[in-house]
């Protein structure tokens, strides 16, 4: 099992947050999701041999809400991701990332 910890912008009541947890843990891979409107902040435990982290990723864009991601070497958004023209991102990338080395 795998836990990832996001910020989710786009959510504007609890009624927000209790949809897309719903949609959330609907997913085959999702052992549990909790997600707060108060924190704007979603935590995800799955398994990552059935669902991706992308998959994950996908499913909370199409439920209508963007994604900030917190990871060990800083705090990247979305609006930041637009700013340098990439689209999608994957951890692969922002490891090996030249701007968060500096």
């Amino acid at each position: 099992m795998e836990t990832v910890n996001w910020n989710i912008s786009g959510m504007h009541c609890d009624g927000c947050s209790a949809r897309l947890q719903k949609v959330i843990c609907g997913k085959d891979g999702v052992q549990s999701a909790t997600v707060s409107y108060a924190e704007k902040q979603a935590s995800l435990e799955y398994d990552s041999s059935i669902i991706s982290q992308e998959q994950l990723q996908d499913t909370i864009e199409k439920a209508g809400f963007e994604i900030t991601f917190s990871g060990k070497k800083g705090i990247l958004d979305f609006d930041l991701v637009s700013a340098f023209g990439i689209s999608k991102t994957n951890d692969a990338f922002w490891s090996n990332s030249e701007l968060l080395r500096r």
